[in-house]
């Protein structure tokens, strides 16, 4: 299978940092606040600062609950992540993966993207729309991914993917078209698995991350 960590290598030179006019103190500064409550929400137990690991720390939790509550756990899920998309709206534009490496965060340089792509995750999954088909192809979504048969599909839309980024040598049109290719391949996968309004979750799901990288391109629409 296709390394994700090689689709982001691929891109990491498209990484955008700061714009001039945010005051990264001022960012951090409420980053520490708006996730001392995220994480409180959630119930994780310790001081989450410094940042504890994503996926053995924090995302664990969150992974608990969805697996205990299934679909009941997405009414919490809004609501946090509302909190959580509505106390960092002002400084939203600032933040970037490496934010989350810097201190009082201090997230291994690796699992910078993973808490930036959450966050934009989060931000969309917590939307009215995005909230109601999550809601109601919560199961299906999840079985489709989990499917064997997934694995190979799942398998060539990365693989196009990093292809499709290597011939593109940071050329930004390329670039855009690739990414846009990946998440209708992806979007075409859940619509076969859920319909079209799972296609379109996942394909906004995917369009969260790749615009960390590629911030300026032109999307197909996930609704069309």
């Amino acid at each position: 299978p296709i390394s994700r960590m090689l689709i982001l290598l691929l891109s990491l030179f498209t990484l955008s940092f700061s714009d001039p006019v945010c005051n990264d103190q001022q960012t951090l500064d409420l980053m520490e606040t708006c996730y001392r409550r995220y994480f409180s929400d959630w119930g994780y137990p310790d001081d989450p600062i410094p940042f504890p690991d994503f996926f053995d720390g924090f995302h664990k939790i969150r992974a608990k609950l969805l697996k205990s509550d299934g679909v009941g756990a997405l009414t919490f899920m809004k609501e946090y992540g509302s909190t959580l998309t509505d106390c960092l709206s002002s400084v939203a534009d600032c933040i970037v993966d490496v934010t989350y490496t810097q201190s009082p965060l201090l997230v291994k340089d690796e699992e910078g993207h993973s808490y930036n792509t959450d966050r934009r995750i989060t931000a969309y999954e917590s939307t009215d729309r995005g909230n109601d088909l999550f809601t109601r192809h919560f199961y299906c979504l999840r079985k489709c991914e989990n499917a064997d048969e997934s694995q190979p599909i799942e398998d060539k839309c990365d693989g196009d993917l990093a292809k499709e980024l290597d011939d593109a040598n940071g050329d930004a049109e390329k670039m855009c078209r690739a990414y846009d290719n990946n998440m209708q391949c992806f979007k075409k996968m859940y619509s076969d698995c859920c319909g079209p309004e799972g296609g379109e979750f996942k394909c906004e799901f995917f369009k969260a991350e790749w615009q960390i990288f590629v911030p300026n391109c032109d999307f197909t629409p996930c609704d069309q």
